[in-house]
């Protein structure tokens, strides 16, 4: 049957029957063409971090493979942080030893909070792009980084969908709305993207896209 849901790795993505409410294969290499421009000292000092798990293990290399694209020279790079790391404190020294000037990082709120904590506390003079994710946006990032998160760069591709653009995008005033209503909190991007993907299954099956293509699919 029909697969509904933002694709994380390559291989779901790819599956004939992925319905993706973002469907893009791959690391969006926009934003740090921008960052190169912007912060061109920074962008040959970058630091990336990855996640020792199979998705994020995928995100990592996909980020890479656009930071490199953008023409951002890496110099620490450590793919293997364990899910369950909350001491960044040795990757925060590793990278001033490095001399990076920025980072790139894509995981939980907290996660990037203690890394933004970790790096400050390491003292790392003319730290110019802190790049975090899409998860950043969270506001519990701002609350567990504090001062830390001064200066930070959060990446984010879709509407502000916490209220600041409720105004302009009428989806993101409908998704307030219910959301509030039934939580009682400000929606964090794993609810942002179910409701997508709720969207596009109602869509689907008002006009039985998800049927004929499943079906030319088998």
């Amino acid at each position: 049957g029909p697969d509904i849901g933002e694709a994380l790795s390559s291989e779901r993505f790819k599956l004939a029957n992925n319905f993706s409410p973002e469907p893009i294969d791959g690391w969006n290499a926009a934003p740090y063409i921008a960052l190169t421009k912007k912060f061109p000292e920074a962008s040959q000092h970058m630091a990336i971090l990855g996640a020792n798990q199979p998705t994020g293990h995928a995100i990592y290399l996909a980020q890479k493979q656009a930071m490199i694209k953008a023409g951002m020279k890496i110099v620490y790079d450590d793919p293997n942080i364990e899910p369950t790391q909350t001491d960044f404190s040795s990757d925060a020294q590793a990278m001033k030893a490095a001399g990076a000037m920025g980072i790139v990082w894509q995981v939980t709120a907290g996660v990037m909070a203690n890394t933004a904590r970790a790096i400050q506390n390491a003292g790392i003079e003319n730290f110019q792009v802190a790049t975090w994710g899409t998860n950043a946006y969270d506001r519990a990032f701002l609350q567990q980084a504090g001062s830390a998160a001064e200066g930070s760069v959060i990446y984010l591709p879709e509407a502000l969908y916490q209220g600041e653009d409720a105004a302009v995008v009428p989806m993101v005033a409908t998704f307030n709305k219910w959301y509030q209503a039934l939580y009682h909190q400000p929606p964090d991007t794993f609810a942002m993207y179910a409701w997508m993907s709720g969207l596009l299954f109602v869509e689907g099956l008002d006009n039985d896209t998800f049927v004929q293509l499943a079906e030319e699919a088998k």
